[in-house]
């Protein structure tokens, strides 16, 4: 052995580790949202015609919803 090996320990200075951390928290969000959205076009597709016959069943009924609902109060 011909000589010592040196380790050198970095630390982090505050923005660093603050840069770290929000871009931890932002992958985080995005790899959660698109999960969710990933989900979401599943859930849709394969409930497609129920999503279909609810929105079309919620168009026709809003004549009757806004015939309830009570005068302006301007």
């Amino acid at each position: 052995m011909s000589g010592l090996s040196h380790i050198t320990v970095r630390k982090h200075s505050f923005l660093s580790s603050a840069a770290f951390g929000l871009s931890a928290i932002v992958i985080t969000v995005i790899l959660s949202a698109t999960v969710v959205a990933l989900y979401g076009v599943h859930l849709a597709s394969e409930k497609s015609d129920r999503v279909i016959g609810l929105a079309q069943s919620a168009v026709k009924g809003l004549p009757e919803f806004q015939q309830a609902l009570p005068p302006d109060a301007w």
